[in-house]
């Protein structure tokens, strides 16, 4: 069987059945599991339905739970040229390490979310998308109270860390970047902003070993492009004593930039709009808040 989860299966996973080991976690410690995905144009309805329902039941269990924080699928809104090998991604933001349950606990809280075994669902699952890679990352910086709806676009760049620039690059995103993305956010700039520290794969080998996400309510205002006077300005609203060419300097001294890519949020769900239980899906029933 192939051994790349689900990202619903992965929440429950990491988080239902793990309530006690989550708990010893630091509070600050957040990371982020991404499931990279090819879905044929085909069967997009079908594997977008499924996810709405099935996987969305399962992660809501692991919500109830206190660990996981966030759950987006997103689809890329450009596949480039050559086309890349994934078309959608699934992320899950959680507290705490990711854990390895039991094959037992795995397909009992399988059929407690959504009726069906594990291998019913994969089955399923395997019909409609082709799982291509998966990553763990560690959050090293974001916007508090950052919203991420159905609808909104998310600007995702990559980036390769210069060597040994490893503790500058953290001490730049978390001194400088950070508190301008926070003035940004409380501007309406943007809906919320997170870096992430890649952990695997990882070493030198590696393409890309940080990425930095952008929220934004709609494509209009993800693809605008600021002038150089009006970056400037912001970065002084944030930094009223600092340098704006030092700032960028430094920037361009400590990292240098892969790729970018401008992804479509097609489902999304936090823990801290999930008031109500979630359902047992093997009696009928909608999953409340479900659009």
């Amino acid at each position: 069987m192939n051994r790349l989860m689900t990202l619903g299966v992965a929440c429950l996973l990491l988080l239902v059945t793990v309530t006690g080991g989550l708990a010893q976690q630091p509070a600050s410690t957040v990371y982020r599991t991404a499931l990279y995905m090819r879905v044929p144009a085909d069967k997009e309805a079908d594997y977008l339905e499924f996810v709405r329902t099935d996987t969305r039941s399962m992660v809501r269990l692991g919500m109830e739970s206190g660990g996981l924080i966030s759950w987006a699928v997103l689809k890329l809104a450009y596949e480039g040229n050559p086309a890349l090998d994934y078309n959608y991604v699934g992320t899950v933001l959680h507290q705490g390490p990711p854990m390895d349950p039991s094959d037992a606990d795995r397909d009992q809280l399988m059929r407690r979310a959504t009726g069906m075994s594990y291998l019913e669902n994969q089955q399923k699952l395997e019909g409609l998308r082709t799982s291509v890679g998966s990553m763990l990352s560690r959050v090293e910086a974001s916007v508090p109270g950052m919203q991420m709806r159905e609808g909104n676009y998310v600007l995702l760049s990559r980036w390769k860390i210069e060597p040994q620039q490893g503790a500058a690059y953290s001490d730049y995103v978390q001194t400088m970047l950070q508190p301008l993305q926070i003035q940004n956010f409380k501007d309406g700039h943007h809906l919320g902003w997170t870096a992430g520290r890649l952990m695997y794969p990882g070493g030198g080998d590696a393409p890309f070993d940080v990425t930095i996400a952008t929220v934004h309510k709609d494509l209009a205002s993800a693809v605008t492009i600021l002038p150089p006077g009006e970056m400037a300005a912001r970065f002084a609203k944030a930094h009223p004593e600092k340098s704006y060419d030092t700032f960028m300097d430094r920037g361009r001294a400590v990292r240098r930039l892969v790729r970018t890519e401008l992804l479509k949020v097609m489902i999304a769900d936090q823990a801290s709009e999930q008031t109500s239980s979630t359902p047992d899906r093997r009696t009928p029933g909608s999953i409340a808040g479900t659009p």
